[in-house]
């Protein structure tokens, strides 16, 4: 069903109203952050996320609150800094937090600084967890980034490491 901006933006007048009157609440947040949404008002609708986090307390209610403010952040706004530490926020309340995991997966063919910094998160997920291949590209990735050849030597020998015992996969751990 179509609904006109106007309605949407009458919407998101009374909702404030509401939040002016009475305080902030969990289903009046949630309310408001769809009617943002509908009318694209993405700056609001991450400061919306960013008030309903400071009120939510159930671990599952903070990671999907995270995990859109990254997702508003990088999609809709383009500061992919802020929304990497948003991911990052979400993976330490629960490091199996699926869609703040795939959004830094996703990071990882992006810019340079984004690729390093997801890759730093995400590679002690993946030790972890045994994802060994997923190990091996974001081991890659910091060889590429190391400046210091200790610092490069060091990753280097953990992805031959890597691809040797976890792989067994004797061509790739002599390559590195």
């Amino acid at each position: 069903a179509y609904v006109s901006l106007d309605a949407v933006e009458d919407a998101i007048s009374s909702y404030r109203a509401i939040l002016d009157d009475f305080g902030a609440d969990r289903p009046t947040l949630i309310a408001l952050a769809g009617l943002y949404e509908k009318a694209e008002r993405y700056r609001d609708l991450e400061s919306t996320y960013e008030a309903d986090l400071g009120i939510a307390t159930e671990s599952a209610d903070r990671i999907a609150l995270l995990t859109k403010m990254g997702d508003v952040r990088r999609k809709k706004l383009g500061e992919i800094a802020s929304s990497i530490e948003a991911y990052r926020q979400a993976l330490t309340i629960d490091p199996d937090a699926g869609e703040a995991r795939s959004a830094l997966e996703e990071l990882l063919g992006g810019d340079e600084n984004a690729r390093a910094e997801a890759a730093e998160i995400l590679r002690p997920l993946y030790e972890a967890s045994g994802a060994n291949d997923k190990l091996l590209r974001v081991l890659d990735i910091q060889v590429e980034q190391a400046s210091e050849l200790d610092a490069r030597l060091d990753l280097l020998g953990r992805a031959a490491t890597v691809a040797e015992h976890a792989l067994t996969d004797l061509p790739k751990a002599f390559a590195y």
